[in-house]
């Protein structure tokens, strides 16, 4: 049996063009910059027993070019990532017509709310072949207590 060909079948509504312009202006996912201006990080952040780790990508950064603050429970990193616009890619003076220009460059930052309170002054950072890697151990208000029940 054929199915009648119909035009308007896989054609895209008004919303959904809508809501994909809006998610490829506004919202992105992929890290590129944002409304204001600033390239989002990349964030994995897990629990532990007793701690948070945060684990961003950042590749061609270095340690010094790194800055983590921890107010409360917001936690916010930021990273000047290398080659600024108009920066010769090679470094060899010759003059280029970009083809491609996806690779983020410039002031980089994420700023994230913490699900518990953490010991900001016990925090460590390790930094290896460009990742970072942030243990925030958690505030010993935050840590889960076993109480133990004597009987009588």
């Amino acid at each position: 049996m054929a199915a009648r060909w119909d035009p308007f079948r896989d054609a895209m509504s008004l919303r959904e063009a809508m809501d994909r312009l809006l998610e490829q202006s506004i919202i992105n996912p992929r890290g590129g910059p944002s409304a204001r201006g600033a390239i989002t990080l990349q964030v994995d952040l897990w629990e532990t027993s007793d701690s948070l780790v945060a684990r961003v990508p950042l590749p061609g950064v270095k340690p010094d070019d790194v800055d983590i603050d921890v107010n409360g429970n917001v936690l916010t990193i930021r990273a000047n990532l290398p080659a600024a616009a108009g920066e010769d890619p090679e470094g060899d003076g010759e003059a280029v017509r970009w083809i491609y220009r996806e690779v983020p460059r410039g002031e980089a930052r994420r700023t994230l709310e913490l699900p518990i309170a953490v010991d900001a002054d016990a925090a460590t950072a390790r930094f290896a072949d460009g990742l970072l890697v942030l243990t925030l151990p958690k505030a010993q208000t935050a840590r889960p207590r076993r109480i133990n029940v004597t009987p009588g």
